[in-house]
This record gives C-alpha cells, structure tokens and sequence, in this order.
C-alpha cells in the first residue's frame, strides 16, 4: 500500500479503522501484519496503539502460534459492542460510522438529519467516553457549506414517501412544477434513486408516458401519491454511468466538445474531471484545452460563461455560436 502524507487526517483515519479492524480478529494482528495492511511506518504502530488506549481501547499482547516468532497484539474484548437487541457493531464501524456524520449535506433540516443524531444519541451510551469524545472530533474535521445549498426542511414527508416507494418498488403519481415552462404538472413515475448535485437533492426516475429516465428536483414536487402498482427495476439500468455521462444533471444526447482555457485557468481546469471521457492538450503558451464527450449542452454553456473571456468553445460550432452571442448580449446591456 502506497503511504499517505502524514498530515493527510483522512489517510490518518483510514489507517486508524484498518488498525482497529486487524486488532479485532480472533488471531489479532502482528506489527509486521498492520504495516503491510496500511500506510504507516513501524514505529507509527506504536502511537496508535497509544492513542486507542487513550480512547478506552486498551491493546494486548496474545498469544502467538506455535512457529512464530513475531508478537501478535489483540484489542480486549469489549471490542464488540453489543446492544439490547442483539446486534453488534464493532469499533471500527463506529470509527467510520462518525467520519461520515460529518457531511450530511442535502439532508441538514430533514427527519433523515433528526434520525442520524437520535442513532448517534443512542450509540454513545454504549461508547468508552474518551473514544466518544474522539468521535465527535472527527465527525466536526469535515464542516459541509450551506452556501447555495437549497432547504429541504420542509420535504420531509416527501423525502420519506420517496424513500418508501423506492424501496417497495411502488408506482407513483406526483404533481410536479416544471421551471421550464413555469407550470405544474401530473404525471406517474417509477422512483429509482436520490442523487445530489451541488447542494440539491435529486431523483431518478422512469416517467411512464415517456418511457425513459428523467430528473426531477425534489424540492418542486407539489404532491406525492403511493399507488399499489408495482414495477420491476429496469434491467440493465446503471445509475452510476448515467450519472458519469452527464456534465451536471441534464441527460440528452451526448455530444463532443473542445474548449479552451488561458493560462492562468489552466492548472485548475486539468486537476479535475469534468467527464467520464476527457482529455487535456498542452498550448505551448500554457493555455489547456480540455476535449471531453457528455451531455447537457445548455449545462456546459453556463459553465464556460463563467469564465468568462478565459475560456473559447472551439466546437461544437453550434455551441460556439450560442455563447458568443450570450457575450454580445451582455456586452449591450452594459453599454
């Protein structure tokens, strides 16, 4: 396993998880074991063992087999914890489980908010308190922004009706308010997944009267009816690579684009992906220009006014043309 930079406090945690879940076998763990199971050095090993003692997680010596020479270490065994109801999360799943509390994103305001906080309320009766107290350090190193990010405090039963049909797999009818041509509609739906984008909580669905899949914002949907018809998940469907098809949410026919950005946007564009299928070509006056195949043409279109005179669209020339006509029009309106 490549090793991480040390200050990296998300390799730290993974190193910590995959220490303690070593830990927690019935033959624990040699030194030799962790090392070659995680990104630390040998005498890094040491300090987490001190650190989970700190946190009420004592490590031990156990007996090692017969042929071998090396020490094996053991966590003890209230490395399990079990509730009233006979279910068992171990120490490393709660080691996660508070990484992740850390970015609820969308679901900040909802029931989904409330009932993550009542799980974490009932989990920490059952923590060593010095390790509770870490956790809750961890789940605050990562602060989500609420800039831009819509409210969905008062979806709440629409989240959940949602989340219902998905998982039964039950046909609905939802009144929706379309920003297209600012009305509402009707129309019955087959709810595939909730995604997110940019702050915004979005469903996948198959929208019967058009017989394919399409995105709706789950903030403008006026009503929501169960029905008792059911549906078989589409075969074949992959939501990861519809997704990965998309430059944003917008899924139409996917189209080839060449756009390019000054030097001084440059280092930024190449350090992240903007499509499953990309490339970068260097200009010798360090200029990039990015080549990319996706979807959402009205979607890139924004994007690239963005940036104003930094970024050209080279093709498609259609494109090319709707923009510079965008920069004309903003042109006159400043004059």
């Amino acid at each position: 396993m490549p090793k991480r930079e040390k200050d990296c406090w998300a390799g730290q945690l993974v190193d910590m998880v995959e220490t303690v879940k070593l830990l927690s076998r019935p033959q624990g763990a040699t030194i030799a074991e962790i090392v070659a199971n995680t990104s630390v050095e040998r005498r890094t090993v040491y300090r987490i063992f001190k650190a989970l003692e700190r946190i009420g997680l004592p490590v031990h010596e156990t007996v090692a087999g017969f042929m071998e020479r090396q020490k094996r270490y053991q966590l003890d065994e209230g490395s399990v914890l079990k509730t009233p109801n006979l279910a068992t999360l171990t120490f490393d799943e709660a080691l996660s489980l508070y990484a992740l509390r850390g970015n609820l994103g969308v679901y900040q305001g909802t029931m989904i908010e409330e009932s993550v906080d009542a799980a974490f309320r009932k989990l920490g009766l059952i923590l060593p308190p010095g390790f509770r107290r870490m956790m809750e350090r961890y789940a605050t190193l990562f602060i989500p922004t609420a800039k831009a990010a819509k409210d969905y405090s008062g979806v709440q039963e629409t989240i959940d009706d949602l989340s219902f049909a998905m998982l039964n797999g039950k046909v609905c009818t939802v009144t929706y308010h379309s920003f297209y041509d600012d009305r509402d509609k009707t129309f019955t739906i087959q709810p595939l997944h909730f995604f997110e984008r940019d702050g915004g909580l979005y469903l996948l669905c198959m929208v019967a009267r058009f017989s394919s899949i399409r995105t709706l914002a789950v903030e403008r949907i006026r009503s929501l009816d169960i029905s008792e018809q059911e549906f078989d998940y589409p075969e074949g469907f992959d939501p990861h690579e519809l997704l990965d098809s998309a430059f944003n949410i917008i899924f139409d026919e996917p189209f080839d684009a060449r756009i390019r950005f000054s030097p001084g946007q440059a280092r930024y564009i190449k350090e992240r992906r903007w499509a499953k299928d990309q490339e970068f070509i260097d200009g010798v006056d360090g200029s990039v220009v990015l080549v990319m195949r996706t979807s959402g043409r009205d979607e890139v279109k924004r994007w690239v006014l963005s940036f104003g005179s930094a970024a050209e669209v080279l093709e498609p020339a259609e494109l090319r043309a709707e923009v510079k006509q965008e920069f004309e029009a903003a042109a006159r309106r400043y004059d």
